[in-house]
């Protein structure tokens, strides 16, 4: 309410305790109105009720409350019960006795039932009805005693038929009345499960029920059926309409036996001479007929409970079962399906009549029918439990997949095999997935030798182009062994190429990026592309206008190039041509810059059906030892390191056309670098060579000092060191290896940027899984003499 200042779980709170309190009331009024309805019933034995309905009442209310109201109840309970003594005239001391004894009973009663039944209790469970059963007998003996007690005490009564008279009473009351109660509670009815009363059918059950009830009690009963068939009778709403019914049907009954003129006058038929004796055959009959109806009735409900929960979980199952992405099936133990769920149906794109009744083995790829077969033989053989295996599963028509089978065997009682049930998971896409994995296991093991041997092998190429080009520069033009060392120094450079391929393809090729202009960069190529096609194809180069510069490592562009340019050479027949392309074009949406460059050639062109196969890794459409098919799974992967795209053209017998996109940089193109084998620019300049391999050191010292270099020597890190520290000589660049023994390259460069601040140092290794730190000038093995002599000019420009 708007202005009252109270939260809705406030108002909810104060709710619920007012509700609390109006139950409080309401039972204890009801408690207090039951001791006049007691004191009303025939009586027998110093003034006790045949049945005592105010203890069942009681126990129904405890049991429906939560336990935390108990002791307000309970409370109430005794208040209210010495209000009904005092009304009917007992005096205060009996009555507060009498009080004591009922509130043992009902919270005895309660507290047994919930500690041995739980919370819920339905009169619907076997252990329902025997927990009320100690109670309504082992909690009233204790509870008597204090009732007897108190009647010994109050009137001189004996202490033994006190004590039976309130045990039996009370107990009935707690037998007829309290299920009556809980059972009627809708709630408790849908927890226990118990089915609903039928409308037609409880009716007429209720009229047989009052007019047996009637014929045996009546004045002309001795004409009636014996009293104790009506317990059979009692079967009916056991087996049909529950606890509920039960519970009702015991009530009227009582009713009408303790009301009978046949209790109050006699005769019975079962005995008793006087009102107590027949009061005492009547509740005995009660009591019988109370027990055996709601133990058949709560054992009838539990087991329409299992049979509920039994069909629950079998449709659970079944609902598993047709709805898992497995296909299961069953056969007999002849091969024949006599089961399929829905996935194996929707895995072979069949109906269920054309599986059920076919050969398991019918389903099986024909290659893989015969082991299948030998496999089920020796398993039924060994009879050694479950089956694991492998194979081929599916239908001409709908393709063949790759499924792991399990096999369980179900037996009957004599332990044959009667039916094999099935499950099978479609691996395909796991068995691609372990083909993957075990295939870059191959590449990264690749990797690794290829860096391992790559140290060595660089370092021999490295002294062997060093050496032919020495022996170039000193051979004249018109020199017929020109041609025999630029045959040499081709293959050399394509052995050199194959290792970079190598590394680049496994990752282990060091990068180092910077914005470059690829016209100026491929100019520079533009011999080395010459050489590498020979004589055997003209090369044209032509370079476009406005073509953006492009952040990657001119060494890798370099090594994309040589795979391409020899691709090319080996596709072509001789008096071919090769064309070398670069242009600025725009791609995507919204519009990325790339630069561009295509290598076309006149060859042989690709089949179709080869194209969708070039990237892959040692795939090539060369002959046999003319190809290791990685080149361009190499240049794939370096340009998609870079963020670009690889495009192949080709059509057979026209040749084909390959296109490098590379992603423009937001700075502008460099200066083109300048390549010549002219003299230096800084003649005279003194350079720290230190490498390990004598063969490398001497032909590179003799190339340096051709081009006016003073080159000082030194075949490690510490006895470089030890010769600037001893000599402090002048020197304006180190050039080291990197791996060497002892002390390697990173060291030597750390130690001279101490000595020697202004000093630069150029990096070299053939061993590119050490390469350089990032930022740091680094020139991999093999280099010709014009790539390292441009390297020294721009370090020493710079």
């Amino acid at each position: 309410m708007a202005g009252s200042g109270q939260t809705p779980h406030q108002d909810s709170h104060l709710s619920s305790a007012q509700r609390g309190r109006a139950v409080l009331l309401v039972s204890a009024c009801v408690y207090a109105a039951t001791f006049l309805v007691g004191f009303a019933l025939p009586t027998y034995a110093k003034g006790f009720s045949a049945v005592w309905p105010a203890g069942g009442i009681a126990l129904a209310v405890l049991l429906l409350s939560p336990t935390h109201r108990w002791p307000a109840q309970v409370l109430a309970f005794f208040v209210a019960g010495n209000v009904a003594n005092l009304l009917a005239g007992k005096p205060l001391g009996a009555s507060l006795g009498f009080m004591v004894a009922n509130m043992v009973e009902t919270a005895g009663s309660a507290w047994l039932l919930r500690r041995t039944c739980g919370e819920w209790i339905s009169f619907a469970r076997v252990r329902d009805v025997v927990a009320l059963l100690a109670c309504a007998f082992g909690v009233n003996a204790v509870s008597g005693v204090i009732g007897a007690g108190t009647g010994v005490l109050a009137s001189g009564a004996p202490f033994g038929p006190f004590w039976h008279s309130w045990v039996v009473a009370d107990g009935l009351g707690l037998l007829l009345i309290t299920p009556v109660i809980v059972t009627c509670m809708p709630a408790r009815v849908a927890a226990a499960e118990c089915r609903r009363l039928r409308s037609a059918e409880s009716l007429a059950f209720a009229c047989v029920w009052v007019v047996a009830c009637h014929q045996n009690f009546a004045p002309d009963s001795l004409l009636g059926p014996h009293p104790y068939t009506l317990i059979a009778l009692l079967c009916w709403p056991a087996l049909r309409l529950g606890p509920r019914a039960v519970s009702g049907a015991l009530l009227v009954m009582a009713a009408m036996v303790i009301t009978s003129p046949a209790v109050m006058t006699g005769p019975l038929l079962w005995g008793g001479t006087d009102l107590v004796s027949r009061l005492a055959e009547a509740q005995l009959f009660i009591a019988f007929a109370a027990a055996t109806g709601l133990l058949l009735a709560a054992s009838q409900a539990e087991r329409r409970a299992a049979e509920r929960e039994s069909a629950r979980s079998e449709e659970r199952y079944r609902t598993v079962v047709e709805h898992t992405g497995d296909l299961i099936t069953r056969v007999d133990t002849t091969g024949q399906i006599d089961y399929v769920n829905a996935s194996a149906l929707e895995f072979w794109g069949l109906p269920a009549s054309a599986c059920v009744g076919r050969s398991a083995l019918g389903f099986v790829h024909p290659d893989d029918q015969a082991a299948t077969g030998a496999a089920f033989a020796q398993w039924l053989q060994k009879d050694d439990g479950g089956l694991t295996f492998e194979n081929r599963t599916g239908t001409p028509e709908h393709g063949w997949r790759d499924v792991l089978w399990t096999i369980t065997p179900m037996r009957d009682q004599s332990g044959a095999v009667t039916h094999l049930n099935s499950i099978a998971r479609d691996i395909t896409e796991r068995k691609a997935a372990e083909a993957h994995t075990l295939h870059q296991a191959r590449l990264e093991s690749v990797g690794r030798l290829a860096g391992g041997v790559a140290h060595g092998y660089n370092n021999a190429l490295q002294a062997i182009l060093g050496h032919i080009d020495l022996a170039l520069e000193s051979a004249p033009v018109d020199d017929p062994i020109r041609s025999d060392l630029e045959s040499i120094r081709a293959l050399a450079t394509r052995s050199a190429a194959l290792t970079g391929q190598l590394l680049a393809f496994s990752a282990q090729q060091p990068s180092a990026p910077r914005d470059t202009d690829l016209n100026a960069l491929l100019a520079g190529f533009e011999p080395d592309m010459r050489q590498l096609l020979g004589n055997k194809a003209a090369l044209t180069w032509t370079p476009g206008n406005n073509v953006p510069a492009v952040s990657v490592d001119p060494l890798q562009v370099e090594q994309m190039l040589t795979a391409l340019i020899v691709n090319s050479r080996d596709a072509v027949r001789a008096g071919g041509s090769v064309a070398v392309t670069t242009t600025a074009e725009r791609h995507g949406s919204p519009a990325v810059e790339y630069a561009a460059i295509r290598v076309t050639d006149n060859g042989n062109g690709i089949a179709p059906e080869a194209l969708t196969h070039l990237f892959e890794p040692f795939y090539t459409t060369k002959p046999v030892g003319q190809g290791t098919g990685i080149s361009l799974a190499a240049v794939h992967g370096m340009v998609r390191r870079l963020g670009g795209t690889v495009e192949v053209d080709s059509e057979v017998g026209r040749g084909t056309t390959v296109t490098i996109l590379l992603p423009a940089c937001q700075t502008h193109s460099p200066a083109r670098p300048a390549k010549s084998n002219s003299r230096a620019e800084h003649p005279g300049a003194t350079i720290l060579f230190v490498d390990d391999d004598d063969a490398v050191r001497r032909v590179t010292r003799r190339a340096l000092e051709r081009r006016g270099y003073r080159i000082i020597e030194a075949s490690s890190a510490e006895e470089a060191l030890e010769f600037v520290e001893r000599t402090n000589p002048a020197i304006d660049l180190v050039l080291t290896d990197i791996v060497m023994p002892g002390r390697g390259g990173h060291y030597l460069r750390e130690r001279m940027a101490e000595l020697r601040p202004d000093t630069k140092c150029l990096l070299i290794s053939g061993f590119t899984q050490d390469a350089a730190p990032e930022g740091a000038p680094f020139l991999a093995k093999p280099f010709s003499a014009d790539a390292l002599v441009r390297r020294v000019e721009h370090l020493l420009a710079g």
